[in-house]
């Protein structure tokens, strides 16, 4: 059982590439927390700072990203991966609720047509 909650901001050892081992980055638990209290295991979207202009479809700039604990202003993008909590190196933070129903809707938009 974890103590991860969907919104919030985790550090994790992310898989890079194919063969090109993993790297520490942020990423933000989308799972339930049903699911979270159920599995070991989270599903989590990337984050990154690289803002690309324009952005890709189902991007979201992420508003407080001082109150989700980042460093630097960066987007949820829709590069999702399911990963054993073991990868996760720590929680950094949460978005605000504003922000991740801001993410909810962009992926819920991308999927749905």
């Amino acid at each position: 059982m974890t103590d991860f909650k969907e919104g919030d901001v985790v550090l994790v050892s992310y898989p890079f590439g194919e063969g090109a081992g993993v790297r520490k980055r942020p990423a933000l638990v989308i799972s339930r927390n049903n699911f979270n209290q159920q599995t070991e295991e989270l599903i989590v979207a990337q984050i990154t700072s690289r803002i690309s202009s324009p952005n890709r479809e189902g991007d979201y700039q992420i508003i407080d990203w001082r109150e989700a604990s980042l460093i630097k202003p960066a987007i949820v993008r829709l590069r999702l991966a399911t990963l054993p909590t073991a990868m996760v190196l720590r929680r950094l933070g949460s978005l605000t609720q504003e922000d991740f129903r801001g993410v909810s809707t962009a992926i819920l938009k991308h999927i749905s047509g």
